[in-house]
């Protein structure tokens, strides 16, 4: 279970997003629904670590973070960004806030690991990590087998009003605004 996972509720109206379940009934197909949950959560109850977001929550209000198998199964991934903290400068970008679009790039030819994934900004003009090792596989398979899976920041870690960290949500996002 993830850091915005354990994020107190929002009054604030959550986003959608539609998929069907896998596999479907043979009667009526089931729908996996996600909704987005506006999130603010201060680690150390300080004011210097501060996640600011959204959680990710299905119909019947269930929490999902990092590596949970259900999203999976339904081709949908949370993950955080790796290497951001070689990319500060890149980081601090408004293409990296919250609610934003970005763009999952495979680099077959990176030398260090074959089956990388890079995360840019919408127009493929800033780079600022990748999705971790572990998740990469996962992601790709995702990436083959739905065209239209797209990755949306729905969390940032601030630290002395700088971004130091991402969360991604990563999947068939049609229904999300």
């Amino acid at each position: 279970m993830g850091i915005i996972d354990w994020l107190f509720p929002s009054t604030r109206p959550a986003r959608y997003a539609s998929v069907p379940l896998s596999p479907p009934t043979p009667s009526a197909p089931q729908v996996f629904r996600l909704k987005l949950v506006p999130k603010i959560f201060d680690l150390e109850g300080d004011g210097d670590l501060i996640w600011t977001g959204f959680m990710v929550e299905d119909q019947e209000g269930n929490r999902y973070g990092i590596g949970d198998p259900l999203l999976a199964k339904n081709n949908f991934h949370v993950f955080r960004v790796a290497g951001v903290s070689h990319r500060s400068k890149q980081l601090q970008n408004e293409a990296f806030a919250p609610a934003t679009l970005v763009e999952l790039v495979k680099e077959d030819s990176n030398p260090h690991d074959k089956r990388a994934v890079s995360v840019w900004d919408s127009n493929k003009k800033l780079m600022v990590g990748y999705v971790p090792r572990e998740d990469a596989a996962a992601v790709r398979r995702t990436m083959a087998a739905r065209s239209e899976a797209q990755a949306l920041i729905i969390a940032h870690c601030m630290k002395k009003k700088k971004r130091i960290a991402l969360r991604i949500l990563f999947g068939p996002l049609d229904g999300l605004a």
